[in-house]
């Protein structure tokens, strides 16, 4: 709450000392950042030597660890999002199941450590990304970097969720990591507990949504992979999933043998860290990064995924979340909530979900509000079925 008198590892990160790094690292606690003099301590630890407990209620109670992160850059608006995405996420889902939330940055202020902080009794942990934003020398001066729209840090945050992320070492203990975006948020309570269904099913991967990717933001992107796949001798038509993302008759409006821009949306999404950690995906994502792509075209995270699930994962093991979620210009009820559909009052306004029947009709809505068309009460997604198939 505001006026909350802060202990000083809260507002910022304790300083290295002798011996420290080393107590930090053996114990799993923590890690030190001698290049900044810093130490950090990983959860559920706190304190000056990570020697405070700070576990979650049902910790003891659950056989695996999770955690919901975010990435977040010291931007107002970036923060003002954080600030009212926090407590619906505190309301919605983490007052009931209490798991610790990560805040990825590469540099934030004691103030705006202390907005997020205060924003929510969430119990928070912020992480360094090094290197977010170094560009490789060979690629600096390109003109490649000036095109599109997206600055570095843009590009940096697409290259880190693809690869860099699952490494960092404060998942190193962690089995499953939620990813969220600072403006993506609950328009609804969610129900059930994603992590233990993953946990229970043994799933790999957990998706909410489908969407379709313009052919702007993916350029040169499957001409890699292709590539990836002519020098690893994977079969291009190797899985249904792979069909599917290159059939042109699946949406007749590509190519034969061309990726068709569907995609998992991972805005949200859970994975299961020991698989991502793993060769077969640390591979692809290194050979990527290597082409230069992140930097040169902003490939985005969420091909990198698709991609990757579709070449190496079989579908069993994907898990819908199927929880109410929304972010910019889609919603989904989900379903947890299937007589529901998303509603706001204003292109700015935030999503919510309503029972259908206490829906207005076009004729009686307030002028500018958004209201689902179809069955489904989605909006801003596409047919899952262009990836997986009818039943």
């Amino acid at each position: 709450s505001p006026g909350r008198s802060w202990r000083s590892w809260d507002l910022r990160d304790t300083q290295e000392e002798r011996g420290k790094a080393y107590l930090l690292e053996t114990g799993g606690r923590g890690r030190c950042l001698p290049e900044r003099g810093i130490c950090e301590c990983f959860p559920p630890y706190r304190g000056r030597f990570c020697e405070h407990l700070e576990a979650g209620q049902h910790d003891e109670g659950r056989p695996y660890r999770g955690v919901l992160h975010y990435l977040v850059g010291d931007r107002e608006r970036l923060l003002a999002d954080f600030e009212r995405t926090l407590p619906l996420l505190w309301e919605r889902f983490n007052k009931r199941f209490d798991y610790p939330v990560v805040v990825f940055h590469d540099g934030l202020s004691d103030g705006s450590r202390q907005r997020i902080l205060e924003a929510s009794p969430n119990r928070i942990w912020f992480a360094t990304v090094e290197d977010y934003t170094s560009v490789p020398a060979y690629l600096q001066g390109r003109l490649e970097m000036d095109l599109g729209g997206y600055n570095i840090g843009y590009r940096g945050m697409c290259r880190f969720r693809s690869g860099p992320m699952f490494t960092q070492p404060v998942m190193k203990q962690v089995d499953y990591a939620w990813t969220l975006d600072t403006d993506g948020y609950f328009p609804a309570d969610v129900k059930t507990d994603p992590f233990e269904r993953m946990h229970r099913g043994d799933y790999v991967y957990a998706f909410s949504h489908v969407s379709r990717d313009q052919a702007s933001a993916v350029q040169h992107f499957w001409e890699f992979c292709r590539l990836y796949l002519e020098s690893k001798g994977i079969n291009p038509k190797g899985t249904k999933m792979l069909r599917r993302l290159t059939d042109a008759l699946v949406l007749r409006d590509t190519y034969w043998h061309e990726w068709n821009r569907v995609l998992f949306m991972n805005d949200i999404e859970i994975t299961k860290l020991s698989w991502f950690r793993g060769d077969d995906y640390q591979d692809f994502f290194r050979f990527l990064d290597s082409v230069g792509g992140f930097w040169l075209y902003r490939w985005g995270d969420h091909a990198v995924r698709t991609i990757a699930i579709a070449m190496f994962i079989d579908a069993g093991k994907l898990l819908r979340m199927g929880v109410p979620y929304g972010h910019q210009n889609t919603c989904r009820c989900g379903e947890e909530r299937p007589d529901e559909v998303c509603v706001r009052r204003f292109s700015s306004s935030w999503w919510e979900c309503l029972p259908r029947a206490a829906v207005p009709g076009a004729e009686g809505r307030e002028a500018g509000a958004e209201v689902a068309d179809g069955a489904s009460g989605d909006v801003g997604t596409v047919d899952e079925a262009i990836i997986f198939g009818g039943d």
